[in-house]
């Protein structure tokens, strides 16, 4: 035995395994990776060099003549198309060997072959008939001038003489051979006379047993036609690298399983790894991954090459035989298993997890657009005969039956043999953490959600129990978070997608994951039904072994010792549910209990649930036993009432089973006792308010009762509703939206009262569960990201933030444009705003944060403030109204409140979304939101019946006596559509029209004054005066940073200007200040004359003042009311918020 191929004896676990050349260093085979490392040049020459070892030993004396004569064929084709990556050495090695190979089997005429094991002496005819096949091969593929410049004084230069051919004699004439020859090849058909004594039938049935399918191997693999497997024409069409690779693909699984045919594993354990080895490094090669793995072009090539289907299938076959033969039935111990079957496991694995992981690419919907219309067509489900894997070989005859059917038989077989291989690999001694290294879950998970219920019940059944029999604890984290928690979260979301339509509107819902079905409608829903129970079972039966795995290694003594002692405290099940593992956790994972076989399943699983709630006082296990378990079992155990789940198990053939209802019962009544026991707040309500001591403590049958009535009042309240799309009212959904909305309640509470919920963290998951309070994560179990009401809470978060950006941003600009009024040299209106954004920038009272925020500050303080409150500058005036221009800035932005946190149907579960409305308009209703949105709406257009000024006059009137001024309007005044408006909200617009009636009437006053003081010659004299007298204070150098405005001979001449000359003080002091500045701008003038100046200036107040008031009475438009606090925030006191 060579020393590199000795491994597969003395180190039979090794992951290194591989083939290289003699007397050379072991290479090795590296673990397949799921992302491939494409090292391609380095790669391409381990490859190549094994591939030349292989070949080599294949043609050693003491093979049997078929594994020869495959060798033969390797050793060719090294030559013919790998010339350019051989060594000298290799090369002139592969031309001694194949020399070699000819004198040994075909031009010695001996009748026995040295230690066949086959018994091929036995019958001589055969080995001529392998002696002349050999010879076809040859002349076939191998240009004979190549072979001619290869001879020296061997038989190569008698392939055209004479004497020692007799076997080719009998097949051609010499001028036949001599026509051929000048051709360079001999044809396909040239060979045909060859195998005219051959009956070939490559694919047989066979029991499932090793000396079985060892003999189907044989048959397949006969070499009676080899120019139908290689000829020269088909290796023309293999020049490209991704092509070579699939035709060397197909000779290196030939040779496997001639090798297994005719000599047995044990007699060749050197060469079989080996070969394994190969077949894994063409997975890892660059050119193989970018030709066929990549897209889904390079799959439909792939699957569509027969010879390679068929090949693999058997080679996929042949590692499940071997398994399932050493390891014992059932999965139901560990043990070590023969040194070569651990080889050919380890070895197996890298190409059986990418096999598979290819062929759940198929379904994959971005590659599945691309295959071929047969490839299409394999994928789809017959309707008429259901596909099942049996114990036995499948029957492909390539003569009967459609290409369609033989692909779909062999995809499905390769699935199913793969899933076996990876769930009989379990039971071996170690060998997890192997699975581990090869990435065989990542397979699984890359293309897990594509997988149609058919095809991941498979995986359940024969992969995944398995391994969740056999997983030791020290793995438990690494193999949950790799896949099973991806898993079973999948399994849940699809379970409820298809049992929640099905229960309560008639059909199955995730249509994708039951395949294409082109039946008849009716058997398309048979069909479905039957798939949909199948998969049901199935995720039953993997909840059953976690629930029971634990129990079943801590018992000694089954019997003697009861469920709950059974459950050891820190199990597998525990481990899962500490980690979210479950998803929703809803009834519809266990098919809302109709059927019979699920249901006795479940049950297990359920028990165990209810004990793991006991003794860990998991809260979010206490809300699924009495929100979700509880309901459902009641609803199972009254055949009385009218309810979805009734009325399906109804339709079911298995419903009504004796045993299913006795053990929903025992559940039920496990049920009682845990809430008894643990005193659950909801235990009082749910059992009733009669507390005698054999109804309260003893009596389950009367508590049970109890409960069924109350279902029943609940659906007879429930038959006349309806909700959207015209679908009855489902008192169950009902149920479950209202006690939804109480935990949703709950985050809404959360996320409102945390402050730090206003930055933009709805994104981060990690960190919103940090956010969150330590009371409010105890009370729901939120463990991990991928707890269910993570989506919600940041659902909500997201909300909230939108809906505080605008407000804050406003609240930001607010007070910023609060220091700018502050902000000295005081801004004017007439400054340039980049002037202004430059000068902010750059002082050191804004902090950098807020530069953000400077422009739109700018903007608003120059536009909306200053242009119309402050249109004259002067420093007094500005600290004369510093309080009113901040007033006007909290005015101007009030308008823009903060939107409450409030319940948002979107939020809710999809089945759930229809009740959710129809709650939350009852809860409008309750809470006046209807009526207030009428009356909001009216007293809008009141406001803008007052903008017209037609009460203007009146508001003096209504400021002496207000309350009677109102019930006066509303009978007398307004219009007849007003009077059903509220008297409080017509009296809040009159308050506020009066502010706007007193503001124009100061300025209308002002300019009465201004028009005044310049008709009158004596006050126009003593106005210059004044002038003069301020400016000799420097009054109108307003830029000045020198004068002190504050000194009293400032304020005294203002003060004496008003009350003597401008306005008698009936306006306030910056009025007299602004009439100053105008004055001494009138007196200025030159290009016109002083009265045309007085009346510019004049109208100028008068039109810019009604028509911004007008602006102004709608952009502050501002109540607080019952109804608008309504309206603004419509369920915060009808759900509990708060203020």
């Amino acid at each position: 035995m060579d020393a590199a191929c000795s491994a597969a004896v003395v180190a039979p676990v090794s992951p290194d395994l591989g083939c290289s050349a003699p007397g050379s260093p072991n290479t090795g085979l590296k673990p397949v990776r799921f992302i491939p490392r494409f090292r391609d040049a380095h790669m391409e020459g381990n490859y190549v060099n094994a591939l030349v070892s292989a070949s080599l030993r294949m043609v050693k004396k003491g093979l049997p003549v078929e594994v020869q004569c495959l060798g033969v064929r390797m050793l060719q084709h090294l030559i013919y198309f790998r010339k350019k990556e051989l060594s000298s050495t290799q090369f002139a090695d592969l031309r001694k060997a194949l020399v070699g190979s000819l004198d040994d089997l075909i031009l010695k005429d001996a009748t026995t072959v040295t230690g066949d094991p086959m018994g091929s002496t036995a019958n001589p005819k055969e080995n001529n008939k392998h002696k002349r096949c050999l010879l076809v091969v040859l002349a076939v593929n191998i240009n004979l001038s190549s072979l001619a410049a290869m001879e020296t004084d061997t038989v190569i230069g008698d392939v055209t003489g004479e004497g020692n051919l007799s076997p080719l004699s009998n097949i051609t004439s010499n001028s036949d051979r001599s026509r051929y020859r000048s051709c360079g090849f001999w044809n396909e058909t040239s060979c045909s006379s060859v195998f005219e004594d051959y009956d070939y039938v490559p694919f047989m049935d066979h029991p499932d047993s090793i000396g079985d399918i060892i003999s189907a191997c044989k048959e397949y693999v006969e070499v009676a036609k080899p120019a139908m497997l290689v000829n020269v024409e088909m290796m023309s069409s293999h020049r490209e690298k991704g092509s070579l690779l699939l035709m060397e693909h197909n000779v290196i699984s030939q040779a496997f399983l001639t090798l297994i045919s005719y000599s047995g594993i044990h007699q060749n354990m050197e060469l079989i790894p080996c070969l394994l080895s190969l077949l894994n490094k063409i997975w890892t090669l660059l050119d193989w991954r970018c030709n066929y793995l990549r897209h889904g072009s390079g799959l439909n090539r792939l699957f569509s090459d027969g010879q390679f289907l068929k090949m693999i299938h058997y080679v996929v076959r042949f590692c499940e035989t071997q398994l399932r033969r050493v390891c014992t039935d059932g999965f139901t111990a560990s043990r070590s298993c023969e040194p070569y079957i651990v080889t050919i496991a380890q070895l197996s694995l890298p190409l059986i997890s990418e096999l598979l992981q290819c062929i759940h690419g198929l379904w994959y919907p971005p590659l599945a657009y691309s295959l071929s219309e047969v490839l299409k067509k394999a994928k789809c489900l017959d309707p008429c005969s259901q596909f099942e894997h049996t114990d036995k070989l499948l029957w492909i005859d390539n003569g009967e039956g459609s290409q369609e059917k033989d692909t779909r038989q062999l995809i499905e077989g390769i699935r199913e043999s793969g899933y076996n291989v990876i769930g009989l690999c379990a039971s071996i001694e170690g060998a997890f953490s192997w699975l581990l290294n090869r990435s065989v879950f990542a397979t699984f998970s890359k293309y897990l959600a594509s997988l149609e219920f058919r095809h991941l019940g498979k995986l359940i059944k024969l992969t995944v129990i398995p391994l969740v029999k056999n997983c030791p604890r020290k793995f438990w984290k690494e193999w949950v978070g790799s896949f099973l928690q991806q898993l079973l979260i999948h399994c849940e979301d699809i379970l409820h997608l298809a049992w929640s339509k099905l229960l309560y509107h008639g059909c199955a819902g995730a249509r994708y994951y039951f395949g294409k079905l082109s039946g008849e409608a009716g058997r398309n829903k048979t069909l479905e039904m039957g798939t949909l129970l199948e998969i049901t079972r199935e995720v039953s039966g993997l909840l059953e072994v976690i629930a029971l795995t634990e129990q079943s290694r801590a018992l000694e003594d089954k019997e003697a010792i009861s469920f709950h002692d059974s459950m050891p405290s820190i199990s597998f099940l525990r481990y899962l549910v500490i980690n979210d593992c479950f998803g929703d956790l809803r009834m519809s994972l266990f098919g809302y209990f109709v059927d019979d076989i699920s249901t006795a399943k479940a049950i297990p699983f359920c028990r165990a649930l209810v004990y793991l709630a006991v003794v860990s006082n998991d809260a979010r296990l206490k809300i699924f036993i009495l929100d979700n378990l509880l309901p459902c079992l009641i609803q199972c155990l009254d055949n009385e009432l009218p309810c979805s789940i009734q009325r399906l198990k109804s339709e079911l053939t298995s419903c009504g089973s004796n045993n299913a209802t006795k053990d929903l019962t025992v559940l039920c009544h496990e049920i009682y006792d845990y809430m008894l026991n643990c005193g659950h707040m909801q235990t009082e309500a749910l059992i009733g308010g009669d507390k005698n001591v054999d109804d309260f403590e003893n009596s389950f049958e009367v508590w049970l009762g109890r409960q069924k009535e109350d279902f029943r009042a609940k659906a007879c309240s429930a038959a006349a509703k309806e909700v959207s799309l015209g679908y009855p009212w489902k008192w169950e959904l009902e149920n479950e939206c209202q006690r939804y909305l109480s935990v949703y309640i709950d985050m809404l509470l959360e996320v409102d009262a945390n402050s730090e919920f206003a930055a933009d963290i709805y994104l981060d998951k990690a960190c919103l569960l940090q956010k969150l309070r330590p009371e409010f994560r105890a009370k729901y179990v939120i463990n991990s990201c991928e707890h269910p009401h993570m989506q919600t809470i940041s659902s909500i978060q997201q909300q909230k933030f939108y809906s505080m950006a605008t407000v804050v941003r406003n609240r930001t600009i607010c007070n910023l444009v609060r220091q700018l009024i502050k902000l000295k040299p005081y801004i004017k209106s007439s400054d340039r705003p980049y002037d202004v954004i430059c000068r902010v920038k750059q002082t050191s009272e804004i902090p950098a944060e807020f530069y953000k925020y400077v422009a739109p500050s700018v903007d608003l303080l120059l536009r909306s403030v200053l242009f119309f409150w402050e249109p004259r500058f002067h420093p007094m005036i500005r600290e004369a109204q510093m309080d009113k221009l901040s007033a006007i800035v909290d005015v101007l932005m009030a308008t823009e409140c903060l939107k409450p946190l409030v319940p948002t149907v979107t939020d809710f579960p999809l089945h759930l979304q229809p009740y959710a409305r129809e709650i939350i308009e009852t809860k409008l209703k309750e809470a006046k939101y209807y009526i207030a949105k009428q009356q909001t709406s009216l007293h809008e257009e009141f406001d803008e019946y007052l903008a017209s000024g037609k009460l203007d006059d009146a508001m003096d009137r209504f400021m002496s006596s207000k309350d009677d001024f109102v019930e006066f309007a509303v009978t007398k005044v307004v219009p007849d559509k007003f009077r059903t408006l509220e008297c409080s909200l017509i009296k809040l617009s009159f308050e506020r029209r009066t502010e706007i009636v007193h503001m124009q009437y100061d300025n209308y006053t002002y300019a009465e004054h201004l028009l005044g003081l310049f008709a009158s010659e004596t006050l126009k004299v003593q106005a210059q005066c004044f002038i003069s007298q301020l400016e000799a204070e420097n009054f109108f150098d307003v830029d000045s940073n020198q004068v002190d405005w504050g000194k009293a001979s400032l304020s005294e001449l203002v003060n004496k200007f008003n009350s003597e000359l401008f306005s008698r003080d009936s306006l306030p002091k910056h009025y007299a200040i602004r009439g100053l500045i105008d004055c001494q701008a009138i007196l200025s003038q030159k290009d016109i004359s002083l009265d045309e100046a007085v009346k510019k200036v004049v109208a100028d107040v008068r039109n810019s003042s009604t028509g911004y008031l007008q602006m102004f009475w709608k952009d502050t438009r501002y109540y607080r009311h019952q109804y608008y606090d309504i309206i603004r925030d419509p369920l915060r006191q009808q759900f509990g918020l708060g203020s």
